[in-house]
């Protein structure tokens, strides 16, 4: 649960599966939804002007990569012999649903494993801070500023011995009944 307040509830949903060869295959997933309304928050309700958000993503993304020399995006974007596109569309393509979400210190852009280089890279992740999105995404998907301490989480009911925790809501998540609280 990379972010949960009063405006917006991210989750980050992590799968691996392992089906014979090397080694497994592991992705992520984002979700960020409005707690008023319940409703999946896309790029689309992220901001008035969808294309300006979109196109100052990508420009953001490309000037974290361009000023990277030597660092972490230059060890998991390989353009040669691995990319077909130019770098700019690769990182343009990011830009869908589920390869992001709202987190505490800003939005969160990953790729896949694959996606801008070898296995061995792994999943690359951008984070675009709060204060460079402002202009380009509603103010009611800003954080509000907070102060003291405190911790949200989310567990099996299994794992929640009678009365340790207080439990806001219950949620099943498969056929067998299994539920998050």
């Amino acid at each position: 649960v990379p972010r949960a307040d009063e405006r917006v509830l991210s989750v980050l949903y992590s799968s691996y599966d392992f089906t014979g060869g090397a080694y497994g295959l592991y992705s992520d997933s984002g979700y960020s939804f409005d707690t008023v309304t319940g409703e999946r928050i896309t790029l689309d309700k992220l901001s008035s002007d969808t294309e300006a958000l979109k196109s100052f993503l990508q420009s953001y993304m490309l000037s974290l990569y361009e000023a990277d020399e030597g660092g972490y995006y230059s060890e998991r974007i390989v353009e040669e012999n691995f990319l077909s596109v130019p770098v700019s569309e690769a990182l343009a393509a990011l830009l869908r649903e589920g390869s992001w979400y709202l987190g505490d210190e800003g939005m969160v852009i990953f790729s896949t494993v694959y996606e801008l280089g070898p296995y061995a890279a792994g999943i690359c992740e951008f984070i675009i801070p709060y204060t460079e999105l402002a202009a380009y995404i509603d103010a009611k998907w800003m954080p509000i500023e907070r102060s003291g301490e405190g911790f949200f989480s989310i567990l099996p009911q299994s794992a929640i011995a009678e009365g340790s925790a207080q439990i806001i809501d219950r949620v099943t998540v498969d056929a067998e009944g299994e539920q998050l609280c």
